[in-house]
C-alpha cells in the first residue's frame, strides 16, 4: 500500500483527565483528530465521558473512537502494574489495524504547529514493520524549545495473525531493561491485574532501530494543570509502582519535591499573562476555561533552581543514596515484578502469569503501606 493511501491513526492513552489533572487531553485529542483519519483513545476506565468536554470546546470529533475493555483497565492509587501504559499502547496499535501510520502519543501532547501537512511529511517508501521518530517539544517559560526524545514515535504498523503488533513498547533484551523505544515483539510474558484479575500481555525483544527522523512536531505540557502538591502526590504514586516493578528503594521525599517544582517558584502568572504566551491555540482555549494561579504551567522559577549543573549533581547524589538502600533491601529478600516475569517465545506455550496483587502484598512488608516515598 502506498504512503498516500495508508490511513493515519493517532493512538492516545488516558485515564480520568479531569480528576488526574491532565486537562491537556481535551486539546490534544482535538488537535490530532483534525489531521488524522482516526484517533483511538485508549481509556483506562475513566468515570467521565471522554468526548463530551473536548467536543463542547472544539466541535464534533466524529473520527475519534474510545477503546475501553478489561485489558485497558488501569487501577487506582498504586494498584496497577507499571507497564500498564505499554499494555494500553499495544491495545491501541491492534485497534489501529494493519499497514497504517500510527502516531503513539500521550494525553499531554498537542500537535503543534497546528497547520502541519502530516500526509506530505510521512515517508513514501517505508515498509512495515518499522517506526520513525519525530519531535516532542516543550514549552519552557516564554519559549517553545524544540527537542527530540523517546516519546515522539510513529509506527508503520504490522500485525500478526493473532492481531498483536510485530514491534511494540516493551522489554529490551539486549539492554536488559524496559524501554520507551520500540522492540521487536519476539517474546511474551503475562501478569494478573491486581484489581480485576485480568491476564495481560507484555512483550520483549531486541531493539527495533528507527527508520528515520520526521519533520513533525508536537508540544508536550506534562504537569501544566497540577499544583505543586498535586504533582507531588502523582510522583509519589508513580515512584511506588516503579519501585515495585524493578525491586528498588523508594526515592526520598526531597527528591520528589524537587521534581514536583515545590522549590524556587518566585510567583505564578495570572490568567491574562498566560493568554499572552505563545501557546497552541487549543491550549489557550483551555487556559481561558480552566487556568488558575498556582498551577505549574504558570510558575516562574528563580535562576538558581534552573541551573543544569546543580540539577545533575543532585540527581547523582540521590541516585547513589537510593542504590545503597536498594542493596540493603535486596539483601533482605525484596523482589520486583521483573524478577518474576517469565519470558517465552510468542510461539511457545504461555508461561504462568505473575500475580501482581500477591507480590505487592509481599513487598508491603519492606515498603510499608502503599503510601508515600521514603522520608
Amino acid at each position: 500500500m502506498s504512503a498516500s493511501r495508508r490511513p493515519i491513526v493517532a493512538v492516545m492513552t488516558v485515564t480520568e483527565p479531569r480528576c488526574s489533572h491532565y486537562l491537556t487531553y481535551y486539546a490534544a485529542v482535538a488537535s490530532w483528530a483534525q489531521h488524522c483519519d482516526r484517533v483511538v483513545v485508549v481509556d483506562g476506565w475513566s468515570d467521565e465521558d471522554l468526548l463530551e468536554t473536548p467536543q463542547a470546546l472544539f466541535g464534533p470529533l466524529e473520527n475519534v473512537e474510545i477503546l475501553r475493555n478489561e485489558i485497558t483497565h488501569w487501577g487506582s492509587g498504586v494498584n496497577w502494574h507499571a507497564s500498564q501504559h505499554s499494555v494500553n499502547i499495544h491495545a491501541g496499535l491492534s485497534a489501529a489495524g494493519d499497514n497504517a501510520f500510527v502516531f503513539v502519543v500521550d494525553a499531554d501532547q498537542v500537535l503543534y504547529p497546528p497547520d502541519q501537512p502530516l500526509r506530505e511529511l510521512l515517508p513514501t517508501d517505508a515498509k512495515p514493520p518499522t517506526w520513525f521518530r519525530f519531535y516532542r517539544s516543550k514549552f519552557s517559560g516564554n519559549d517553545y524549545v524544540r527537542r527530540l526524545d523517546n516519546s515522539g514515535r510513529l509506527f508503520l504498523s504490522s500485525l500478526t495473525a493473532q492481531g498483536r503488533p510485530q514491534i511494540a513498547i516493551g522489554y529490551d533484551t539486549e539492554r536488559d531493561r524496559p524501554s520507551d523505544f520500540p522492540v521487536f515483539a519476539e517474546q511474551i510474558a503475562y501478569f494478573r491485574d491486581p484489581l480485576s484479575g485480568t491476564i495481560k500481555e507484555l512483550f520483549a525483544g531486541p531493539p527495533a532501530p528507527a527508520a528515520g527522523l520526521l519533520e513533525i512536531d508536537c508540544g508536550t505540557f506534562g504537569h501544566f494543570w497540577f499544583t505543586p502538591e498535586q504533582c507531588l502526590a502523582k510522583l509519589n504514586r508513580y515512584a511506588q509502582v516503579v519501585s515495585r516493578l524493578f525491586g528498588v528503594a523508594l526515592p526520598r521525599q526531597l527528591e520528589l519535591q524537587l521534581k514536583a517544582g515545590r522549590f524556587g517558584i518566585t510567583r505564578f502568572r495570572g490568567k491574562s499573562e498566560m493568554l499572552e504566551l505563545p501557546l497552541p491555540p487549543a491550549m489557550l482555549r483551555l487556559v481561558e476555561e480552566y487556568y488558575q494561579p498556582g498551577m505549574l504551567g504558570g510558575a516562574v522559577y528563580g535562576s538558581l533552581v534552573q541551573q543544569p549543573q546543580l540539577a545533575r549533581a543532585r540527581e547523582r547524589a540521590f541516585r547513589l543514596e537510593r542504590w545503597l538502600r536498594t542493596k540493603a533491601l535486596r539483601t533482605r529478600g525484596y523482589r520486583g515484578l521483573y524478577d518474576l516475569h517469565t519470558w517465552r517465545s510468542t510461539g511457545e506455550p504461555a508461561a504462568e502469569p505473575v500475580d501482581v496483587g500477591q507480590l505487592y502484598d509481599e513487598q508491603d512488608r519492606y515498603l510499608g503501606s502503599r503510601g508515600t516515598a521514603a522520608r
